[in-house]
């Protein structure tokens, strides 16, 4: 398997920059109360990620991309360099705070360790979003009429990146690998065609039942849940990711039950639904993938006694036969 930290630091920070700056600036097409707070940013989840994957020498990435992206947006070197100081101590705190108190990359392997994910992820981006839109109101760039409005989209969009987009990257770079019978292949095929079917049925607009009927929302639930019980946090935030990002299209195009005349509403409340059920979700994969793991270390001790027991037994007819 590749070992990310080593390859060369300059080459990393250069990818981590440009991945962050296209990312960001696709992100800052959804602004809609403020062009410098969308409520959908990845970019959280990327340089969250890249810190525990790469380690803390790839942080000028983050930097330089959130600096590039906002004066792209926002141009005014102040501002940008307010927002780009508060989008690289969020990752910073995030990452060491994980690596300190969660399991680092091994985060997702336990449940309380997802939890602890959970509330550090939702600290940091409250630190990113008080940054921002303060920098943006001493900046004359929103009003303090606006802040409570532009903070909590920051912050959602930010929390949301965060559980999404880091665990998806971290758990497909370093995740454990696993040997996949031909019955769990087409198991997890099935699941992800019949999740990606549920998300047409719900959010492609082809079925007038999923316009404004909230509770069709719920059915990609259970195939999300399945996945976390049959197979690895992976396949599970990998799921999510698919269901969040046909959510977000459906919902923009005017399609699904969280369609709104306020679309940054709209996308709020789905970062809402997306959050819960992506920490229920991660919690749950990870408390069956311990479990599972718990049984093969148990079977390995068993099959150690088994044969040194064996071992005792022929020991002991030997010496028996030779004391006869």
């Amino acid at each position: 398997m590749l070992n990310p930290r080593k390859i060369p630091t300059l080459p990393a920070i250069g990818a981590l920059t440009l991945i962050y700056l296209v990312a960001g600036k696709l992100s800052l097409l959804l602004a809609f109360v403020n062009k410098s707070a969308s409520p959908v940013w990845p970019p959280t989840g990327i340089a969250l990620a890249a810190l525990l994957v790469f380690g803390f020498r790839v942080w000028p990435g983050i930097f330089v991309g959130a600096f590039v992206v906002n004066f792209w947006t926002t141009p005014g070197v102040f501002v940008s360099l307010g927002i780009a100081t508060g989008n690289t101590l969020e990752a910073l705190c995030a990452a060491w705070l994980i690596n300190r108190f969660a399991n680092g990359t091994n985060v997702f392997d336990r449940a309380q360790d997802v939890f602890k994910f959970s509330g550090i992820a939702a600290a940091t981006t409250a630190l990113s979003a008080t940054i921002g839109v303060f920098t943006l109101t001493l900046t004359g760039h929103a009003q303090w009429s606006q802040f409570s409005g532009v903070w909590k989209t920051w912050w959602l969009g930010d929390f949301t990146g965060a559980l999404i987009v880091a665990p998806l990257v971290v758990l497909w770079l370093l995740g454990r690998t696993r040997k996949w019978t031909k019955r769990e292949m087409i198991e997890v095929t099935s699941l992800f065609a019949l999740l990606i079917g549920l998300g047409l049925f719900v959010f492609s607009g082809w079925f007038p039942i999923g316009a404004k009927n909230y509770p069709i929302s719920f059915l990609q639930g259970p195939i999300v849940i399945w996945m976390a019980f049959r197979f690895t946090p992976r396949e599970t935030i990998t799921g999510m990711f698919i269901l969040t990002g046909m959510g977000i299209w459906g919902t923009l195009h005017g399609f699904g039950p969280f369609v709104m005349s306020d679309e940054n509403q709209a996308l709020m409340i789905l970062d809402v639904r997306t959050v819960v059920t992506a920490i229920t979700v991660l919690a749950l994969s990870a408390t069956i993938s311990e479990r599972d793991r718990i049984h093969d270390v148990l079977e390995h001790q068993k099959d150690e006694v088994e044969s040194a027991n064996r071992t005792k037994d022929n020991f002991l007819a030997m010496l028996s036969h030779e004391l006869r």
